[in-house]
C-alpha cells in the first residue's frame, strides 16, 4: 500500500472509531481491512480511501445495530471471507 493512501485509510479508520464508539475498534479495523482487500486490483487509486470508508461504514452499521454476540459473528464470517 503506497504510503499516502495508508495515511488516508489510518484517518478513515480513525473516523469511523469515532462514529462506532460502541464497536471494539480492532473489529473496525478489520472491517476497513476487509473493504480495502477489495479494492486491491483497482488501477485508479484516487477514490479507494472514499470507496473503503463508505463500505466500511455499510458494515459498520449493520453490526452497529446487532446484539454484540452476533457483531462478533459477524465479525468473525467477514475476516474469514476476507482470507479466503
Amino acid at each position: 500500500m503506497p504510503h499516502e493512501e495508508r495515511a488516508l485509510i489510518g484517518d478513515v479508520e480513525r473516523r469511523l472509531a469515532k462514529k462506532y464508539t460502541a464497536l471494539p475498534e480492532d473489529h473496525i479495523a478489520a472491517v476497513v481491512r476487509h473493504a480495502y482487500a477489495q479494492f486491491q486490483s483497482s488501477r485508479v487509486r484516487g477514490f479507494i480511501p472514499l470507496l473503503v470508508e463508505r463500505r466500511a461504514d455499510e458494515e459498520l452499521e449493520e453490526l452497529s445495530v446487532l446484539r454484540p454476540d452476533l457483531a462478533a459473528l459477524a465479525l468473525r464470517d467477514l475476516t474469514m471471507a476476507g482470507n479466503a
